[in-house]
């Protein structure tokens, strides 16, 4: 039986995550505890209170961890809602899968904005390693009524905004030019598996799913939870991998 103290602290857990926000406005979901008195997440996170606190803490100093529950929680939403996969038809199915690829990319971009801007060796990194922004120019009259720092952190974020996100080569080339970290490693092909799908949205989007060839892709219900497994793989080892890079930067 939860204390009182716990209930609380459930309840703070709650509100602060930001996924699970999400899918209470949407799904009317509720925090579960189980008959082991551990919390259990609707997208299936199970955790003691004081290991869910300890993410909780680390969430409220790194937004990418926000970005990253945030993505998880629109995933969930269509897995689970009705106007998601549970009210599939061909279209809607089609919607399904390039949403899902597009989320992925637009949380791929979000974090790594977020974890570049929080610190100096990353921005500098940034500065250093990514080529176009190695070179950018700057005119020096802007310099009269602005601060050089907002200048080169404008400059930082613009290119990092201005990325194909769909280009997982630029992507590996960028992730890895300012967290030195290499995202191909992760397991199970999540990388292989994530640009094909990227393929596959781009035959949906611009050939309303045929391949170059004509060919019709079958696109399925089981096709598109595939998809959707992929992805949360994927973006759940990037996620990873910043957490290590920022680790490994303050120890």
């Amino acid at each position: 039986m939860l204390s009182e103290d716990d209930k609380d602290k459930a309840k703070e857990i709650l509100n602060l995550f930001e996924s699970l926000k999400y899918l209470n406005e949407n799904l009317d979901l509720k925090l579960h505890i189980d008959s082991d008195n551990e919390l259990v997440f609707p997208v299936g996170y199970p955790g003691t209170i004081a290991e869910v606190e300890t993410e909780v803490n680390w969430s409220k100093n790194h937004e990418h961890t926000d970005i990253y529950h945030d993505f998880c929680g629109q995933m969930a939403f269509i897995t689970f809602s009705e106007s998601g996969l549970k009210g599939s038809n061909e279209v809607h199915l089609k919607m399904c899968f390039s949403y899902a690829v597009t989320l992925m990319e637009s949380c791929l971009c979000e974090m790594l904005k977020s974890v570049t801007m929080r610190y100096e060796k990353f921005r500098r990194n940034a500065m250093e390693n990514v080529q176009e922004l190695s070179s950018a120019k700057i005119k020096l009259s802007l310099l009269f009524d602005r601060d050089p720092k907002e200048l080169i952190d404008n400059e930082i974020i613009r290119n990092l905004s201005n990325i194909l996100y769909h280009d997982l080569m630029k992507v590996k080339r960028v992730y890895k030019a300012i967290l030195e970290k290499d995202i191909t490693t992760i397991e199970n092909d999540a990388y292989k598996n994530a640009s094909e799908l990227m393929k596959v949205r781009h035959d949906i989007v611009h050939r309303n799913g045929k391949k170059a060839t004509g060919e019709v892709i079958d696109i399925t219900r089981d096709m598109v939870d595939s998809c959707i497994h992929n992805i949360m793989k994927f973006v759940e080892g990037v996620h990873n991998h910043i957490n290590d890079a920022i680790v490994e930067l303050k120890a």
